[in-house]
């Protein structure tokens, strides 16, 4: 349990998942390092040293005053905080406690001025970089430091149980993510200029969502009455033919990692049109391949997520024997039995890239995600008000003024 980071051993600055170089690269000199080795030296160290980073145990807050230092330490004779003025604001992190207060019976957020803030517990790690306060919620899984903006990895919710099998590298970097999403918001002639402010842009997040792929074994048995009519003239005479065919199937077919997201914050819908990912880049889960990223261990498991699978399994086999009928182009199809077998053989725990941007507009909360691997793009698109009211206008007067113009034309 603690916060791990990886550090150049060549000038002791912080090293981060490159996608150009898709390896470990020193922000400060460049030094270029393989993912496995970086973790291998980072064992290395650790074993033969003290570690740097140490967890901190859960904090918690009651009525009064906690004395905390700039870089973050608390002092714990005193246990609550009195935030009337005090704003918490690094990487676009922050924490405005005008009248609520900390509960530190469980480390859990009591919002009692906002009508009953939704209870969520959170633990706090020590940064290794400048010794402040990490403070997380329960599935993040890697951030960064709010003050020095140093990677942060929280190695307890990435070991276990809670270790990912596989991950996708992220190969679109943050710069062509962004040009990505400009050339999105150009194309909306009635996209509100929020968007395209550079406050908003610089919000856009590389996120590892949590996935489980499943394998399945499928059968499916049809037994159908179909009909292909074909007609004629003899004559004075139309004849119409009707052939009528008794047709069964008895297929069996497979397949093979099946996604579906396992985060609560992610929309299952916008997920599944991100696909597919190309799994032939998947590789085996290190941990480096997050520093530099957001990421978030699953909130469900894969025994929670099954039935959403199989309903997506149900129909990809039905949809499989079905077009085997309808391929023939008989005239009519009458299914008289349908029966399917699932079997779940494996659910694998994975990673997968995506850069997220989070935007509200008019109340209206809305979300542009980007494949990492692939570059689809699946996203909401807010319309102006202003401006859609500004086109309307325009448009009516030019067709007036051509209806006007017409009008003379014809007139004369």
């Amino acid at each position: 349990m603690e916060v791990k980071s990886y550090i150049c051993p060549s000038c002791g600055s912080v090293m981060q998942f490159d996608v150009v170089e898709q390896k470990m690269v020193c922000m400060h000199c460049g030094t270029k390092m393989g993912v496995h080795e970086v973790e291998q030296n980072y064992e290395n160290v650790n074993h033969s040293s003290d570690h740097v980073n140490h967890p901190v145990e859960n904090v918690g807050f009651t009525d009064g005053m906690n004395n905390m230092n700039p870089m973050g330490a608390m002092n714990h004779g005193m246990n609550s905080m009195d935030a009337a003025d005090n704003t918490w604001d690094g990487a676009d992190n922050a924490w405005n406690g005008a009248d609520n207060a900390w509960n530190g019976t469980d480390n859990a957020w009591n919002g009692t001025d906002d009508g009953g803030l939704e209870r969520a517990t959170f633990k706090v790690y020590r940064c290794g970089g400048c010794g402040a306060e990490v403070l997380t919620d329960d599935y993040t899984a890697a951030t960064f430091c709010s003050f020095c903006g140093r990677p942060s990895l929280m190695e307890d919710r990435l070991s276990g149980a809670l270790m990912p099998e596989y991950v996708i590298p992220f190969k679109i970097k943050k710069d062509d993510a962004v040009e990505v999403y400009k050339k999105w918001v150009k194309k909306g002639k009635l996209t509100p200029s929020l968007l395209k402010s550079q406050a908003t842009i610089d919000k856009i997040t590389g996120m590892y969502v949590p996935f489980w792929l499943y394998d399945y074994d499928t059968q499916i048995y049809i037994n159908a009455k179909c009909t292909r009519v074909r007609r004629r003239v003899s004559g004075n005479y139309e004849i119409t033919d009707t052939d009528h065919f008794a047709v069964t199937r008895d297929m069996e077919a497979e397949f093979d990692r099946i996604p579906a997201d396992a985060s609560e914050k992610m929309p299952d819908d916008m997920m599944d049109k991100l696909e597919p990912f190309m799994y032939r880049e998947m590789v085996k889960f290190e941990m480096p391949y997050l520093s530099g990223y957001y990421s978030e261990r699953y909130n469900y498991n894969s025994q929670e997520m099954q039935p959403r699978v199989e309903k997506r399994v149900r129909s990809y086999i039905e949809q499989t024997g079905m077009e085997t009928i309808t391929s023939k182009h008989y005239s009519s199809v009458n299914v008289l039995q349908k029966n399917i077998q699932m079997r779940n053989l494996r659910a694998s725990y994975a990673l997968l890239p995506v850069w997220i941007l989070n935007y509200s507009y008019n109340g209206i909360s809305g979300m542009f995600t980007l494949n990492g691997q692939t570059g689809k793009i699946v996203a909401d698109r807010p319309v102006s008000k202003k401006k859609a009211a500004g086109w309307f206008t325009g448009i009516t007067m030019v067709t007036f003024t051509i209806l006007m113009l017409l009008g003379r034309f014809l007139g004369k």
